[in-house]
């Protein structure tokens, strides 16, 4: 794992080739977790229910959170953050074979400030040191806290899934932290 993290330092969005692998499982079959085809992945991400999400990684219980749907002002928000991801050629990622686009939803609830996906991404190869962790490894998969450097406040961002309209979201992670959160879900699993 630890080759792994190291890596995965760089901690960019996938790469489309790393997209479509995981986009191929779709098609895998008879698993009983797969989805049967592109629809059914599609209506997942879309149409799931939109109830408040177990937040990961380890944080002050009263951190903002980033919330598309429950924000004043969310639609210009969130195509400020989308221009500056086209400007920056960075984010605003599309599934394959799917009408869906996903969007960092970043901002400081603070001060305002809009973080891009690349400052996000590049806050996650730097954050801010914290003495509550006891090395780097820990804090890059734990900590999915972005700080803004303006005034001085932490906010969680989000990934807003959208068809041309905003359909649903979830708190952003970066690599590292998405597969903290995978390991830790299937060491809690029963088997």
């Amino acid at each position: 794992m630890y080759k792994m993290l190291k890596r995965g330092n760089n901690m960019e969005v996938l790469s489309q080739d790393e997209i479509d692998q995981l986009l191929t499982a779709i098609n895998a079959g008879d698993s009983i977790d797969s989805f049967e085809n592109i629809v059914v992945f599609e209506e997942y991400l879309t149409k799931r229910q939109s109830m408040p999400e177990k937040l990961y990684g380890i944080f002050d219980k009263d951190i903002s959170v980033c919330r598309f749907f429950n924000s004043g002002k969310n639609e210009n928000l969130l195509e400020d953050i989308r221009r500056k991801n086209e400007e920056q050629g960075y984010g605003n990622v599309n599934i394959p074979g799917t009408n869906i686009t996903l969007i960092n939803y970043s901002f400081c609830h603070n001060c305002k400030t809009i973080f891009s996906f690349r400052e996000v991404i590049d806050y996650y190869k730097n954050p801010q040191p914290d003495p509550m962790y006891k090395d780097k490894v820990h804090q890059y998969r734990e900590d999915t806290r972005v700080y803004c450097n303006n005034c001085g406040t932490y906010f969680l961002p989000s990934l807003i899934i959208s068809e041309g309209t905003p359909k649903n979201e979830v708190q952003f992670l970066c690599r590292v932290q998405t597969v903290n959160a995978v390991e830790k879900f299937f060491l809690q699993k029963k088997y």
